[in-house]
């Protein structure tokens, strides 16, 4: 993988995000079940699609994420349109907390 958004380590990301996976070649669409995103419950739902620039893959969920936990990006069993193995790929991001509630930290 080139470049998958939200990157590695982000925070605060939107509930409703969608992740954008780049290959550095046209992706073999018959492959497309190798994304995922995974909560602490597992697999979050999700469509999956090819952008007009084959190369790029949009991850939508089915649902918002859950709010303020880590979810885990994995990208495996890729192959480019000339059936080449594409490199795995595994990141985290965490989610934004839910709109209008104040995450608190350390002690009160």
């Amino acid at each position: 993988m080139v470049w998958v958004e939200p990157e590695d380590g982000a925070r605060n990301v939107m509930r409703d995000a969608i992740v954008l996976v780049r290959a550095s070649t046209p992706v073999d669409p018959y492959c497309l079940a190798g994304i995922e995103v995974r909560d602490a419950e597992g697999r979050v739902p999700a469509r999956l699609e090819i952008s007009s620039d084959p190369c790029v893959v949009v991850w939508r969920p089915h649902r918002l994420l859950r709010p303020g936990v880590p979810h885990l990006v994995v990208v495996e069993g890729w192959r480019d349109g000339w059936g080449r193995r594409l490199p795995p790929f595994r990141g985290r991001f965490v989610s934004g907390p839910v709109a209008g509630v104040e995450q608190r930290g350390g002690t009160d």
